[in-house]
């Protein structure tokens, strides 16, 4: 398994927020079914690209369907695109937030692993500072 970068993850959690917090009506569709589909990919490669468990990843954060819209569309059509592709925009919405607590839960592990190594090496380095016969056993 590669080593998960921090750095990368912080960018990918902010691009799912961010694409989050867009409308979730269904003039929004469209933008975010779209967002969730490209952000998905990103996330399912890197968890390819690290080594992490594709099969946790695939049935969590289902592939979707991308609402487009006509590009000439008459005015009073408006409002049933809207009541049409709310349902589409929430659950993209939904997946984009529920991917981004995925990334987080990957930081926070990170971060973990990283602080508990560096509290070892520091309970290492503070032991062999101290002479003999003077050493805790806490």
């Amino acid at each position: 398994m590669a080593e998960l970068d921090l750095g990368e993850l912080l960018r990918l959690r902010g691009m799912l927020e961010s694409a989050a917090t867009g409308p979730a009506d269904g003039d929004g569709a469209p933008a975010l079914t779209e967002s969730y589909t490209r952000l998905r990919g990103l996330v399912r490669d890197y968890v390819e690209a690290h080594g992490l468990n594709i099969d946790e990843f695939d049935p969590a954060f289902p592939e979707i369907d991308l609402v487009e819209f006509p590009e000439h569309q008459h005015p009073r059509d408006f409002a049933a695109r809207t009541m049409a592709h709310t349902p589409q925009a929430k659950r993209a919405q939904a997946l984009l937030g529920q991917l981004a607590g995925w990334v987080s839960g990957l930081i926070d592990e990170l971060t973990l692993d990283k602080r508990l190594r560096l509290e070892a090496e520091e309970r290492v380095k503070q032991e062999r500072r101290q002479p003999p016969g003077f050493r805790s056993d806490s």
